[in-house]
């Protein structure tokens, strides 16, 4: 069983490289910026390099093209469409890296060394580590795994936060993925110029981004299972493996040399 084990961690550990170095291509060619409209056109959105939006504008004629009551919807919809150019964009600067067949690698069943480098973020991880018997890791990885249902509720995109404006009037909800939802009065946007809701709209947006933040930083119950993972790839980088230390080796052992017996004594001695 515990060869089984280790094979499939050095084929885990290898897909893990390949896999870390497929992201780490893809996040250098993510766009920095990104911009959308809604259908009406006016309002317009921007994304960081992150994803989530920055700033939205909304265009000093908006009453005009636009009813207060959809104001929220409007918001939402040229963030998404802010979001749809983005990914247009990476996936044009993708299409230049031959990312589909690294992705299509990782799946093959072409060998690799098993020298492969560990990439640096999980290499980190791993120097940290002390490493156990490998059927006591494997013991606490079947109970982590037997709880993958908490895992897939706590995922990072799954986690949101909210932020209001000044006057509280106005206020929107992101995640990692991008905004989830903004909601304001009608009879209140009704009376707002098109420059205080843009400054209402980043009062919220800041907000919003600040307690993402704070959201994001609570304990994840996946951190155990990074914490085995790492172990499980120290013990094939062979650093602090356990070894025969904890029994002693021949030249170690006690002899009848070392310690003669009562028959063993010359007399006299």
């Amino acid at each position: 069983m515990a060869d089984d084990i280790i094979d499939q961690l050095h084929e885990l550990r290898r897909y893990a490289a390949g896999l870390r170095d497929s992201i780490v291509r893809a996040q250098s060619n993510a766009p920095q910026r990104a911009e959308g409209r809604d259908s009406s056109g006016a309002i317009r959105a921007e994304l960081g390099p992150d994803g989530v939006p920055e700033s939205v504008f909304v265009d000093a004629d908006w009453s005009r093209r636009l009813d207060a009551a959809r104001f929220g919807a409007a918001v939402v919809e040229a963030c998404q469409a802010a979001a749809r150019e983005r990914m247009a964009q990476w996936s044009r600067a993708l299409d230049g890296q031959d990312w589909r067949s690294r992705a299509d690698g990782l799946r093959g069943d072409e060998p690799r060394p098993d020298t492969d480098p560990l990439p640096a973020g999980v290499r980190d991880a791993v120097s940290e580590v002390r490493t156990r018997p490998i059927d006591e890791l494997a013991e606490d990885m079947m109970r982590a795994f037997d709880g993958v249902g908490e895992l897939a509720a706590a995922s990072p995109l799954l986690v949101t936060g909210a932020g209001a404006s000044g006057s509280g009037r106005l206020v929107v909800t992101l995640s990692k993925a991008g905004l989830v939802s903004c909601s304001a009065e009608a009879r209140w946007v009704s009376q707002q110029s098109g420059s205080m809701l843009t400054t209402a709209l980043s009062e919220a947006l800041a907000a919003a981004r600040g307690d993402l933040a704070r959201a994001a930083g609570a304990p994840n119950p996946a951190a155990q299972l990074d914490q085995l993972f790492a172990e499980a790839l120290a013990i094939l980088a062979d650093q602090q493996r356990p070894t025969d230390q904890q029994h002693p080796t021949d030249h170690q052992r006690p002899t009848d040399q070392q310690h003669p017996t009562d028959h063993q004594r010359l007399p006299g001695s």
